[in-house]
């Protein structure tokens, strides 16, 4: 027996921006589920428990076939086939864009939130769109979002997302730490 969860925001990287949305919208009540390669469960042999927490790795090797299983049929298995109402893809990648409209419920929206590199170009079946009547936005931070976001920080707890501060002096250091991944978020204070 099966017990499907509904989903009201799918968050596709578990950056900075990721875990914010994240925070964001459990704050505002919604049901939130956090994708990320980095979890847990990632270092497991078993392909079936990659499937949410690992499967963003198998994009590093080329291994697309693997993405999706992992993610899209994860997400899918979980949601009883509906999808998320709101998916997020905060990491700039296009494979994971074409990922992350595929977890979009019917009437649902599609929002992009990590830059892709200028030029990049995303496999999505037009048809799709208008049959499922999906939404797609995105955001960099002109117009009001930048604002908004801003003067949500201080509700929202973000101090947690602080792995660690640095002086300047030790800048090298905090690099380092930083770069193996240590925390959402390191600071380098002046």
């Amino acid at each position: 027996m099966s017990s499907a969860v509904d989903v009201d925001v799918a968050i596709v990287g578990a950056g900075i921006h990721g875990a914010g949305i994240a925070q964001a919208a459990a704050a505002a009540g919604h049901s939130v589920l956090l994708l990320e390669q980095t979890a847990p469960a990632a270092g497991s042999s078993s392909r079936s428990s990659k499937l949410i927490h690992g499967g963003l790795r198998y994009l590093e090797t080329g291994q697309f076939h693997l993405v999706r299983e992992s993610l899209h049929e994860r997400v899918m298995a979980l949601t009883g086939g509906r999808g998320a109402e709101v998916v997020c893809e905060a990491v700039g990648k296009p494979e994971l864009v074409a990922e992350a409209f595929a977890m979009v419920k019917p009437t649902g929206v599609l929002q992009l939130v990590g830059v892709n590199p200028k030029g990049s170009r995303v496999p999505i079946d037009l048809f799709d769109v208008h049959f499922r009547e999906i939404r797609i936005h995105g955001a960099y931070g002109r117009g009001t979002a930048f604002r908004r976001a801003l003067a949500m920080l201080p509700k929202l707890g973000v101090k947690r997302l602080v792995g660690a501060k640095f002086p300047l002096a030790r800048i090298e250091e905090a690099f380092a730490h930083a770069t193996a991944g240590r925390g959402a978020k390191t600071v380098i204070m002046p």
